[in-house]
């Protein structure tokens, strides 16, 4: 998945021919930055001289057909490629932003494009060093400032409740048995019984897949001591070496036989932690979590089961500078499910609704929601069947993270001059395109 990481650092630089000296720096260096070459290659082709440093700061910040100068900033940065990475050189109000997104990790490489702005600046003996603070993108907006600092995080709520993830790996264990439908169905099933003999489970579920159940920690066995003669029970013991127990190898039943020449017959039960799992569909919080981990996001951003004022929601994510309310069902979404959750969205200020449903999401429900994204700002996913659910939390945090890849480039890029994320877009589905083919 796309990668994304952040900069920032306070330093005077209200100068362009600074920031020309500096990506001049960048460029021996190996980075190529995108406007500035776009530059030299119109010069090369209306056969001129290639642009100095006064000619670039005169196309960036004068009037003219070629103007790129923003509100924020009388300074221009760039976008430089790399064969893994693209960085993005933002000059703010006396502050630099530097970032950085691919998908390959990269915990060093900002570091060392960083430090190598260090040197151009030592190099135009402006003796000041960057101290260079890591930047939270959580909240990234184009409509305001693009540096935002960790301990801006807004709270969900002053009165809300949550609970952090947490599970062991026997509770992934179980997960991964419950995401096939004939298991979770005989679960199910046996949750309702409370209990079912040996040869009834037969009828409901192969052999095979019971000793795999057996083995993953969701079911266990016990067993029922039944009479010969008339087939009444005796009792339920939790092994078969009870039978051989001090206080029941001498015990004899009415008829006469002793307790171990009685038929012994298997009975399997929902072990305690299974039954934890599947109660409110906790195993669907847990299998969520884990694909959300897997696709880049941090398990510090994930929250279940936040309550306030007696509204609750199963998953809520703040990442991506959105608020994503997840709504977890083992059934179909129905009708009758779209209202309240409509009303948690708006209750917990969600910009992002995902449905994740086991089965699929009625037509009344998707009729509901469509004549909701009228009147509302908040967009709704459906992600149907377990395949679904897990391509579409990959593609949904694909495109979020372009999102915020683009909010980093629209600094220098805009709707109202040149528009260079497709170049950057091509870039991404191009490594991308790769990376799938390398991993077939």
């Amino acid at each position: 998945m796309l990668q994304l990481n952040s900069f920032f650092g306070k330093i005077e630089l209200t100068d362009q021919v600074i920031i020309e000296k500096i990506i001049i720096s960048l460029r021996n260096e190996g980075y190529s930055p995108l406007l500035r070459d776009m530059f030299i290659n119109i010069s090369k082709l209306a056969k001129i001289p290639e642009p100095d440093k006064d000619f670039i700061k005169k196309i960036l910040i004068q009037e003219g057909s070629l103007k790129y100068r923003r509100r924020r900033s009388r300074t221009v940065g760039d976008v430089f490629f790399t064969d893994n990475y693209v960085y993005v050189i933002n000059p703010l109000n006396k502050s630099i932003q530097v970032s950085a997104f691919g998908y390959n990790d990269f915990s060093d490489e900002l570091e060392t494009f960083s430090e190598i702005i260090n040197t151009s600046l030592k190099n135009e003996n402006i003796n000041k060093k960057i101290s260079w603070e890591k930047v939270n993108l959580n909240r990234l907006r184009s409509n305001r400032s693009i540096y935002i600092r960790e301990d801006e995080h807004e709270q969900i709520n002053a009165d809300a409740e949550f609970k952090k993830p947490e599970y062991s790996n026997e509770d992934l264990q179980i997960v991964n048995c419950l995401k096939n439908v004939d298991n979770r169905k005989f679960i199910i099933k046996l949750a309702q019984l409370k209990g079912i003999m040996e040869h009834d489970a037969l009828n409901e579920i192969d052999r095979t897949s019971i000793e795999k159940l057996k083995k993953s920690g969701l079911i266990t066995e016990e067993y029922l001591l039944k009479c010969k003669e008339d087939q009444h029970t005796i009792c339920q013991v939790p092994s078969k070496e009870h039978l051989e127990a001090d206080l029941m190898k001498n015990l004899q039943c009415n008829c006469g036989r002793s307790f171990k020449n009685e038929d012994l017959k298997t009975i399997y039960k929902l072990t305690d932690n299974c039954k934890k799992l599947i109660n409110g569909s906790l195993w669907m919080s847990i299998w969520i979590t884990e694909v959300l981990r897997k696709n880049g996001t941090d398990i510090d951003k994930i929250k279940w089961g936040i309550e306030a004022n007696g509204e609750e929601i199963d998953i809520m994510v703040e990442d991506f500078g959105l608020r994503i309310v997840f709504e977890l069902k083992d059934r179909e979404f129905g009708l009758g499910d779209s209202y309240p959750f409509v009303y948690r969205i708006d209750r917990f200020n969600g910009n992002l609704g995902i449905i994740a449903t086991t089965d699929k999401v009625s037509k009344d429900a998707k009729r509901f929601f469509e004549e909701q994204t009228h009147r509302r700002d908040s967009n709704i996913k459906y992600l149907e069947g377990l395949d679904g659910i897990q391509s579409g939390i990959k593609e949904t945090i694909e495109q979020l993270s372009r999102n915020q890849a683009r909010e980093l480039v629209s600094n220098i890029s805009g709707p109202d001059e040149l528009n260079i994320w497709p170049f950057i877009e091509t870039w991404m589905d191009t490594k991308l395109m790769k990376l799938k083919e390398n991993n077939q």
